[in-house]
């Protein structure tokens, strides 16, 4: 096993964790945690995890044995001091199981391989030996600060910029000679609280000639988690993209159901998932 623990030196959301990489390799009957023991006071075992889309509080219950204590972590897990107004933060790109056995304790299992059943309920081994890379990172701020930035450091965690190469060119000079090197596809920066999960173009699909766009927008924010950042938000999409789109619609996530006009500002609510058909509109670079 190796652990690599990374500082950034960098203007961005990332300058706020602390980046831990551990790489592990386990043999026969072998259940490896982590620990992250902190002086905050999370009272009566309470820490919360996530189930994908939502943080959910957990008690662990001292009188069962740790490992009816285990709830699945999709993202994020975190322990808070009221008294002190910190919390302390872990976020994952992989899901894995996660208890505090004691104030102030996160533990996170990384891997386990037991080559017989443990006569905990699985009724079978768990027989994976395979190498495991988690990789997290961790921060340690105000409560308020911390259910800010959160948000932005796990989406910038599981949805890391793409290297994408093209074909080879002679020279540096041909090659900006021949392609555009920068693109920006929407005019402003996205509220904090707002995601853009999709916006890819439908085959075969047009509008009065334009092509039609898919396009999903998350609130990320829960209710009553910040005093500002969970309020509902406004995000025109004819400023957003430039383009003053003549038709919008609202459908179902599985684009199945009906079809409802709406107007091109989309008022997003805390949780709210919306998805658009759009297309393009006069005077405007067809889509």
């Amino acid at each position: 096993m190796s652990e690599t623990i990374r500082l950034y030196n960098s203007k961005s959301t990332i300058l706020h964790a602390v980046e831990i990489l551990y790489d592990v390799t386990v043999g026969d009957t072998t259940q490896l945690v982590t620990r992250y023991e902190t002086k905050l006071g999370n009272s009566e075992g309470l820490f919360y995890t996530d189930n994908g889309l939502e943080m959910r509080p957990r008690l662990f219950d001292y009188l069962e044995p740790i490992e009816a204590n285990y709830y699945p972590m999709i993202f994020c897990t975190y322990v808070q001091d009221y008294s002190q107004g910190l919390q302390f933060t872990v976020l994952t790109r992989q899901a894995m199981g996660v208890t505090s056995p004691a104030t102030g304790m996160l533990e996170l299992m990384l891997t386990r391989h037991i080559s017989s059943d443990d006569l905990k309920g699985l009724s079978q081994g768990v027989r994976d030996g395979s190498r495991v890379q988690v990789q997290t990172w961790n921060m340690l701020r105000g409560i308020s600060d911390s259910q800010r930035t959160r948000h932005k450091l796990s989406m910038m965690l599981n949805n890391p910029m793409q290297i994408l190469c093209g074909s080879p060119v002679a020279s540096a000079d041909e090659w900006t000679h021949q392609f555009h090197t920068s693109f920006n596809g929407i005019t402003y920066d996205l509220p904090d609280s707002i995601h853009l999960l999709t916006l890819e173009i439908r085959d075969n699909r047009l509008v009065n000639g334009w092509k039609e766009m898919v396009l999903r927008l998350s609130h990320v924010f829960e209710r009553d988690e910040h005093p500002v950042f969970s309020t509902h938000q406004r995000v025109d999409l004819n400023l957003l993209f430039g383009i003053n789109f003549m038709s919008v619609e609202e459908i179902t996530l599985s684009l199945l159901g009906d079809h409802h006009p709406t107007e091109s500002s989309v008022l997003m609510g805390p949780m709210d998932i919306k998805t658009l058909l759009i297309s393009g509109g006069k005077n405007d670079h067809k889509l």
